[in-house]
């Protein structure tokens, strides 16, 4: 490799790398406490309570947790190491892109770059920066391993290639379902490298090989799911297939990419203006983008034909359509961030050809492409950013009511209720984040060393709802379709509050119940018991008093109202 092209492929990875650094730069290592299966991975690995979730239940993903094991194996005392794993994965993910395209653009500097800063990120969905996607995120990384060993293969063949891509492929499609529709596009990646039709012998033998144990792992899915054993999966597959025609099932999958890829680029733009420090770091990121682009455009080596630039774009729509399909079956995720971590790098590669051409074509081209640039990585930087800032808010709320449980009930009797009445509606049940009352069990399962039963409700209908009488307290959940009674005599109730506070209540107030009923949680609690030790390091800061500065709602409700 020549020094010139050497010092093109580090400017590329350095400015992949400074973004990433710059996107946790507001957050840093530790702050985001584990939301989702951050708990219950935590708890599976170290639980031997039967009432985890048995093997069984991950039939079609037998190698989800993986991921969070080596995660919390990194740091068995604190969030560190599930924080830097979410850190390395995104790096990872933008690397390997940007090998991928490299190997299938090698006289184009600037194309794979500007894919891999976008894909990294484009403004839509929710999720990147939660610990549930840990093994969506490991399973996209192990399928671009896969690619790029493919393609390295197919430019010189060696052997020992193909041990590292059977295996990642194998990983990643037993991690999680979320590269089965796409990885059937792959061997089209080829006929790219030679710009010819073929279906020469290689050709044929190379794709079989491809395609034997990803057919043999869709095949296996496809048969737990038609027996109903996929256990969790299986669960979330309803009958939206079997109503909808082939047409339709077009027209929605269209309507759906319009709605998530032209929608969130203007929602991302409104909040440009919500921080001066996310605003001033996104401006730094995209002008060092821009020097870096217009550096390797003046060098850049591609030429495009209006054939090829058309074959590009619709190569990047057809990969978007394609990568929605996994979905399809599962009606509540028709949409969202387990699709997005897929459907992006085909948007993100559309935007960047189509800027490319602009260069190529247009009167001055350059100009106009170094202006989509900034703009683009502008605004996605920005918006990503403030998405982070939102998990970690949302994860001080949570913080927030966990600690004043622990704090109140340092070691709760195991019969005793732990009950949250969410009057603030801080978190609401309908929507995601959704902290339901299971999360919470699972949380302080783990930091109090056993069971507890903790349920978070509502006063009004929600996901779950408390309803007082002279009895009892009427706990339902739409969730499970739960429903039970709660005796006062043996439950210790919290309150949230619309100012941003966790109350314990010592009384019941008259709004809830006015009646006399036996309520004494006093008696329930242990005052002279010490503290939990994984509190002191699994919570960003506690006891709760000594957290001098927890953010401001404004933001997180604004936010979730557009997302």
């Amino acid at each position: 490799m020549s020094d010139r092209r050497q010092f093109d492929l580090t400017l590329s990875i350095l400015i992949v790398l400074f973004l990433v650094v710059m996107l946790w730069s507001m957050i840093g290592l530790n702050r985001t406490i584990a939301l989702f299966e951050g708990w219950s991975a935590i708890n599976l690995i170290v639980s031997d309570d039967p009432a985890v979730p048995a093997p069984e239940q991950w039939a079609t993903r037998p190698l989800h947790w993986a991921i969070y094991v080596f995660a919390y194996e990194l740091d068995t005392s604190s969030m560190f190491g599930f924080n830097l794993t979410l850190i390395v994965l995104n790096a990872l993910r933008g690397l390997l892109t940007l090998a991928v395209l490299r190997q299938l653009f090698p006289d184009s500097k600037f194309i794979p770059l500007a894919v891999t800063v976008l894909f990294i990120v484009y403004p839509i969905g929710n999720g990147y920066f939660n610990f549930r996607a840990l093994p969506i995120q490991l399973a996209l990384n192990l399928g671009l391993v896969a690619v790029w060993c493919l393609l390295l293969y197919w430019k010189e063949p060696r052997r020992w290639l193909w041990v590292v891509i059977l295996s990642a492929q194998i990983v990643s499609l037993l991690t999680y379902e979320l590269l089965y529709a796409v990885f059937g596009l792959v061997p089209v990646l080829m006929w790219w490298l030679e710009r010819r039709v073929f279906f020469d012998r290689r050709f044929v033998r190379v794709s079989a090989l491809w395609y034997s144990l990803y057919a043999l792992a869709s095949a296996r899915l496809l048969y737990l799911l038609a027996r109903g054993t996929g256990g969790y999966v299986s669960g979330r597959v309803d009958e939206r297939l079997s109503d909808k025609s082939i047409p339709s099932l077009i027209v929605d999958i269209t309507a759906q990419l319009y709605a998530d890829h032209i929608r969130f680029w203007w929602i991302a733009a409104k909040f440009l203006d919500e921080s001066v420090r996310v605003t001033g770091t996104a401006l730094l990121v995209a002008l060092f983008v821009v020097a870096a682009s217009w550096y390797l455009l003046q060098r850049d080596e591609q030429r495009l034909s209006w054939t090829s630039l058309g074959v590009l774009v619709a190569g990047g729509i057809v990969f978007m359509f394609v990568a929605y399909l996994h979905n399809l079956p599962i009606a509540e995720r028709a949409s969202g961030f387990r699709v997005f971590f897929s459907a992006t790098l085909g948007a993100a590669f559309v935007i960047a050809v189509i800027l490319y051409g602009i260069r190529q074509r247009a009167p001055f081209g350059l100009a106009i492409a170094l202006v989509g640039i900034f703009a683009t990585t502008f605004i996605g930087t920005a918006d990503t950013m403030l998405q982070n800032h939102y998990y970690a808010e949302l994860s001080m709320e949570r913080q927030r009511v966990l600690a004043k449980i622990i704090e109140t009930v340092p070691h709760p009797d195991p019969d005793t209720t732990l009950l949250v009445i969410d009057e603030g509606l801080l978190f609401k049940g309908s929507e995601q984040p959704n902290p339901r009352s299971s999360h919470l069990n699972e949380a302080l399962e783990f930091i109090y060393g056993y069971r507890v039963d903790v349920h978070m409700c509502a006063l009004v209908p929600r996901n779950e709802t408390c309803t007082f009488s002279e009895d009892s307290i009427q706990f339902e959940s739409r969730v499970g379709e739960q429903s039970f009674e709660i005796a006062y005599d043996n439950v210790i109730l919290f309150q949230t509050t619309e100012t941003e506070n966790v109350v314990f209540l010592e009384e019941i107030p008259e709004r809830y119940i006015d009646a006399d009923v036996p309520y004494n949680p006093e008696a329930l609690i242990d005052r002279d018991a010490p503290y939990p030790a994984n509190a002191k390091t699994f919570f960003t800061c506690f006891p709760l008093e000594s957290c001098d500065n927890f953010p401001s709602l404004d933001f997180r409700q604004k936010y979730r109202e557009y997302r």
